[in-house]
């Protein structure tokens, strides 16, 4: 019986980071996320959540995300790596 193999692909974000952390203001805590939209042009959706925003959401009793009756927004930017 042989184990099983798995391709195993990595990606970094290097060239342009420093660019883009001082564009968009990142702080430490704050959260990227980045979402694949095509995978051949190598074309993200970032939402950057604020940490102090995902503080405030996170520990507020009295505000509306505690109830659920609304849901913060956070930063969308869509960018292309070439």
């Amino acid at each position: 019986m042989t184990a099983p193999r798995f391709k195993i692909s990595t990606a970094r974000l290097c060239k342009g980071w420093r660019e883009f952390s001082d564009a968009n203001n990142l702080e430490v805590g704050d959260v990227c996320i980045f979402e694949l939209l095509n995978g051949t042009e190598i074309s993200f959706e970032v939402s950057i959540v604020r940490f102090t925003e995902y503080a405030f959401l996170e520990w507020s009793q009295a505000g509306d995300y505690a109830t659920g009756t609304s849901k913060q927004k956070g930063d969308v930017r869509v960018i292309e790596i070439d």
